[in-house]
């Protein structure tokens, strides 16, 4: 039900979600790149994909709603 929320606290989750991702993926890359140099790309790029869906999909739910 976005409707009811105004646009700050629409923009205050966006960001705070986007800050979240961010901190995800700089702690997968450092743990991949300590322990999984081989397979490095291999999981960063599964990571970037899940993290870019998920934005999507916040992003779609937050346009539904």
């Amino acid at each position: 039900m976005g409707f009811f929320l105004d646009t700050g606290v629409i923009d205050k989750l966006g960001s705070f979600t986007f800050i979240v991702l961010l901190l995800m993926l700089s702690i997968y890359t450092a743990f991949i790149e300590k322990y999984f140099d081989d397979i490095q790309k291999w999981i960063r790029n599964i990571t970037f994909c899940f993290a870019l869906l998920v934005v999507v999909l916040v992003a779609l739910w937050m346009g539904y709603f």
